[in-house]
């Protein structure tokens, strides 16, 4: 019975290093696993990063909203409030109120603006969840 002959695979480069290196594999990509590993922490740090700076301007301004709410303000210039370091795109969630009107939020803490001045700053009263009482006993007793 006749073998067909197969080939040697033609050097790969890896696409970390750069380095040429012999494959077995059609799929192989990396010349070892240190430039594997090396290859996907890069990549994703790059979105940890991203995820960590919206992170940051949110607890920023989250900061900013608490303090302004604990001095009495609710309302604040948007030139004085940018300048304290608030990020306007850095929201949690934006709530319709009336066609033309909409609250954002900053996780527990709401306001409303308007094109000069961040307005009806105040923190969301949420709902307190009731929990079943347990009594202690069980119902197969």
């Amino acid at each position: 019975m006749d073998y067909p002959i197969i080939q040697e695979q033609a050097e790969r480069v890896c696409l970390q290093c750069g380095d040429k290196f012999e494959s077995g594999r059609r799929d192989k990509v990396f010349c070892c696993s240190k430039c594997k590993n090396e290859y996907h922490n890069h990549r994703h740090r790059l979105y940890r990063d991203i995820r960590m700076r919206v992170v940051t301007s949110l607890n920023r301004n989250y900061r900013i909203l608490t303090s302004l709410i604990m001095n009495g303000y609710t309302h604040i210039r948007i030139c004085d409030i940018q300048s304290m370091g608030f990020n306007l795109n850095s929201v949690t969630g934006c709530y319709a109120k009336k066609p033309k009107s909409m609250d954002l939020g900053c996780y527990d803490i709401l306001y409303s603006q308007s094109s000069v001045k961040l307005y009806n700053i105040h923190r969301n009263q949420l709902p307190v969840a009731k929990l079943p009482v347990w009594d202690g006993l069980d119902e197969d007793d």
